[in-house]
């Protein structure tokens, strides 16, 4: 056996092990990861140093540590990906020029020709607009809009920001089809990353379909069916373009701790990014963007976490 690590009964219980019978040693399904070119690794080494020790996965506790040694070895196994995101902010959001900077200026503006007002004083057309959206007069808000790239946040958690179509949204996400994916990056649920075994499982689990992904490719296969593998965890980037009324309404839902815990964190991102872009957006944010129940005062949610009483029946 080249690798005696692998008869270690602890380690025969775990992902890596069954990798390692399946897919090393035989080398059926992915034959670009020789015993050779294995053996250079973070997974040999990983093997070697921690696994013989009896010390199942306490490499992974490294992750999040700048080392460079650590960072070479895992780019060598194809899975330097994991910094990226495992334990660390996951995604980015960019404002882009195309945002309307003075939302509320804009807003007043609006309602002004409408009220047949004059509409050359800004300080007069920020009140207007306050007014306006306090009163529950949500129209005015579809005047400003928001351009932005988001960028690092899953494909499943990009596909929940689709079904917000108010407003007539419209964004272009990373083809599938023209995009080399086979070195994606993923991100990893924190129920996963607490546990050391179950994250080296998920690697696993990602490494394999990365190597699946190379295996298609060398046989030929074009990228835009390579892609029918791809993960839902895996990060993806769009191009994003909606309205202020839509972005509060979105907010009222994905705020709320019944959400998605990454879309809650990419809620929190584009709030955070529009607060830094000009005061006026950071009046909308501290006075429009919050979960339901803050404007409704009671939880209208069958499960609630407290944050509001229930309403009574």
């Amino acid at each position: 056996m080249p690798f005696p690590f692998w008869t270690k009964p602890d380690f025969k219980k775990t992902a890596l092990f069954r990798f390692g019978q399946s897919q090393i040693l035989k080398s059926q399904r992915f034959p670009v990861l020789d015993k050779a070119k294995f053996k250079k690794t973070a997974f040999f080494h990983f093997g070697q140093s921690q696994i013989l020790k009896k010390q199942l996965f306490p490499f992974w506790a490294k992750i999040g540590q700048k080392s460079c040694a650590l960072r070479k070895r895992l780019k060598r196994a194809n899975i330097c990906s994991y910094f990226a995101i495992g334990g660390q902010k996951m995604g980015k959001v960019t404002i882009l020029d195309g945002t309307t900077k003075n939302p509320l200026e804009k807003i007043g503006q609006m309602a002004g020709i409408c009220w047949n007002s004059p509409i050359d004083d800004s300080e007069k057309n920020r009140k207007r607009a306050v007014e306006c959206i306090k009163s529950g007069h949500g129209r005015v808000m579809e005047y400003a809009s928001v351009e932005m790239v988001l960028d690092g946040y899953s494909a499943r958690c990009i596909r929940e920001w689709y079904t917000h179509i108010g407003g007539a949204p419209t964004r272009l996400q990373e083809s599938t089809r023209y995009v080399n994916e086979e070195h994606f990056s993923f991100v990893i649920p924190p129920t996963v990353a607490k546990s050391e075994e179950a994250k080296a499982a998920y690697i696993l689990a990602m490494t394999n379909i990365q190597n699946g992904y190379k295996a298609l490719l060398a046989a030929g296969v074009p990228k835009e069916d390579c892609a029918m593998i791809l993960p839902l965890g895996m990060t993806t980037k769009i191009v994003d373009k909606r309205n202020m009324r839509n972005l509060v309404d979105m907010s009222r839902q994905r705020l709320c701790t019944r959400a998605y815990w990454e879309y809650r964190a990419l809620m929190r991102d584009v709030l955070n990014a529009l607060s830094a872009y000009s005061e006026e957006w950071k009046w909308v944010v501290e006075n429009c963007m919050h979960p339901k129940c803050d404007d409704l005062g009671y939880c209208p949610e069958k499960k609630s976490c407290g944050r509001h009483e229930k309403k009574e029946a």
